[in-house]
């Protein structure tokens, strides 16, 4: 399966494409651990032998597997003579479970040069503990996230870009997913900015969108702040005239009030749904985090 989001092309266009791959999120059981040591040996006269401990239980599969129950206790040591048996070895300790979580592959590239970004972290937003990792030489990092469940993505603090936040809903984790998409650069939100008019308020946040290859939707946030939606043109410079999307289907919110949002795109004559977001309250709606100073990026809008 593969989706692709562009928001506002050649100014802050974002290519976002998933890849699922196996959805089997079963781990393996731990196997066991080996059983108990033998019994000691008697001396002659002397004390018994004492038996050897159990063996430790298996550790449980990377995706949730349960550990194996741990090794019998090993047998008691023979009476030496003129002496009691020993005492029976202790059993063993049980398997620790495998983590329930699924891995989450995000490549990121300069949206302009279209070369990838080495050293950006990647984040799952608010995981406690700390869920982070940066990205290598192409551009790629591996985040473990749990199945079955919404996440945020953010990613940024490389030299001289914004921090992003990418909504992912459960239906698109599986295991296996592949995500690339794009990051902002400082310079160029500020063209971004300037070419509309805009002043860039860095206490308010900003949020893009998209309906894909769609001419004439309309898109909304609520609760409304800030200004917007601003609609790009086909070559996908922003444009403040426009009342609906052109066929880049591009759109972007500005200084919009920290919190979330409920990011809306409809078609008259026509029925719109989200494509990877979280759920929101109606198909056609997705809701999105807003940070002071972030880029939020919508998940992308199908209209038929």
């Amino acid at each position: 399966m593969r989706r692709l989001l562009m928001a506002c092309v050649s100014i802050v266009g974002v290519s976002l494409v998933l890849a699922c791959g196996s959805d089997d999120d079963e781990g393996a059981s731990g196997s066991g651990g080996s059983g108990g040591g033998t019994g000691g040996t008697s001396g002659i006269g002397g004390t018994s032998g004492i038996g050897g401990a159990g063996g430790t239980g298996g550790t449980g599969g990377t995706t949730g597997g349960t550990g194996a129950t741990g090794g019998t206790g090993g047998s008691a040591g023979e009476a030496g003579s003129g002496a009691s048996a020993g005492d029976a070895g202790s059993a063993g300790d049980a398997g620790s479970g495998g983590s329930n979580t699924v891995p989450l592959t995000v490549t990121i590239y300069d949206l302009v040069q279209q070369d990838p970004i080495a050293d950006m972290d990647v984040c799952l937003h608010e995981a406690q503990p700390e869920n982070c990792t940066t990205t290598d030489a192409a551009g790629v990092a591996t985040l473990q996230v749990p199945p079955n469940q919404d996440v945020v993505v953010t990613y940024g603090t490389a030299p001289n870009f914004r921090t992003h936040a990418l909504a992912i809903g459960a239906d698109a984790i599986t295991n296996g997913t592949n995500i690339t998409t794009g990051a902002v650069l400082e310079s160029i939100a500020s063209y971004l900015f300037a070419s509309v008019n805009i002043t860039d308020d860095p206490s308010k946040g900003h949020v893009v969108g998209l309906a894909l290859a769609t001419e004439g939707a309309t898109a909304t946030i609520d609760p409304f702040s800030g200004e917007g939606p601003i609609y790009t043109s086909p070559s996908g410079t922003p444009d403040p005239t426009l009342t609906a999307t052109s066929d880049s289907g591009a759109f972007l919110f500005v200084n919009v009030d920290p919190g979330t949002v409920e990011v809306a795109v409809e078609l008259s004559g026509g029925t719109c749904s989200h494509e990877l977001g979280h759920t929101g309250s109606a198909p056609n709606a997705t809701p999105v985090p807003v940070h002071a100073g972030w880029f939020s990026i919508a998940a992308s809008f199908e209209c038929l």
